[in-house]
């Protein structure tokens, strides 16, 4: 089965601006993002302790799509609408929820969800036909790694040449246990959702405005 990398759109005809939201809506200041509840606090290594308090603004350059891009989360996942909701309900997605989330306009407010979803070990990667190395700020490669567990991996973060280096992947497979999934994540190695091929034809075919699909290197 082919999977694609899910990015939201940056195509100034589709989106208007990118990223379409500004960085603290109006009569909100910085200090916001320190409360406890704070949408920068949220991580795919779990679930927050609360629901997140999710409230965006719409740049007045903009344009409303299903899916909204932003600047203040740093997991990974998606800011969408009810119609996109609707449809991934019909398709299977690892450990997730949907938390509401307010997305303000200059005449009106629009109820939007945050997909979060958590993924903190490396199930059904194939360690042996996959390969990890390290990686500088540019994405240039720096070396191979000899990754074999999530062990191996937070060994090899641990002793990286530099703070500023990441470990990604060239190339990973997968096992054939993953296939009934629709959608994909692996945060540490990998900073996209990954959709199956079903799900792309589906979203394609529902005009799913604000979101761009690249066929990916994730093979089984």
């Amino acid at each position: 089965m082919a999977y694609y990398s899910l990015s939201r759109s940056t195509v100034k005809n589709e989106i208007g601006k990118y990223p379409q939201c500004i960085g603290v809506p109006d009569e909100y200041t910085f200090e916001w993002y320190n409360e406890p509840n704070s949408m920068t606090k949220l991580t795919n290594m779990k679930f927050p302790k609360e629901a997140p308090d999710l409230i965006f603004q719409l740049d007045n350059e903009a344009k409303l799509t299903d899916v909204i891009s932003y600047t203040n989360i740093h997991a990974i996942g998606l800011l969408l609408n009810e119609k996109l909701k609707d449809i991934l309900e019909d398709f299977i997605i690892p450990e997730h929820k949907f938390y509401p989330a307010t997305l303000f306009t200059q005449r009106q407010e629009h109820q939007y969800h945050w997909l979060h979803i958590v993924k903190n070990d490396f199930n059904g990667i194939d360690f042996e036909k996959s390969i990890f190395i390290e990686t500088d700020l540019m994405n240039k490669k720096i070396k191979d790694l000899d990754i074999n567990s999530f062990d191996d991996y937070n060994k090899c973060w641990d002793n990286r040449e530099s703070k500023f280096h990441f470990i990604t992947t060239e190339k990973l497979i997968l096992q054939s246990n993953l296939q009934y999934l629709d959608l994909l994540l692996f945060p540490k190695i990998h900073s996209k959702l990954i959709g199956s091929e079903r799900l792309i034809k589906k979203l394609k075919q529902e005009n799913i405005t604000g979101m761009s699909y690249e066929k990916t290197s994730f093979l089984f």
